[in-house]
């Protein structure tokens, strides 16, 4: 945790130190989005509500990188193509 909070730290740092009009810079936006970084990160992981939308996300993306795969080998005509990819299908992601 410490970890990422310094991370986030450094991140707002570098920017801060690289604009060229460090007085347009509007703290309380940035205040309110940490916040609201922090809130979603505490809330996706921790409560049920939280895990069930990110497990839906992943599913969806699982569900499209199969389809990709599926794309692929209707362009390529070859099954060792995806084969070599390491396709994972959206069963064999979740498992």
């Amino acid at each position: 945790m410490l970890v990422n909070i310094l991370g986030v730290a450094i991140f707002v740092g570098v920017g801060v130190l690289f604009s060229r009009n460090r007085k347009a810079i509007d703290f309380k936006g940035v205040v309110v989005s940490l916040c609201l970084n922090f809130a979603l990160a505490a809330f996706l992981p921790l409560s049920p509500v939280g895990r069930w939308i990110v497990e839906g996300v992943a599913d969806a993306f699982a569900w499209i990188v199969a389809q990709s795969y599926s794309g692929i080998g209707f362009v390529l005509r070859d099954s060792r193509a995806i084969e070599n990819m390491g396709a994972q299908t959206p069963a064999t992601v979740t498992q």
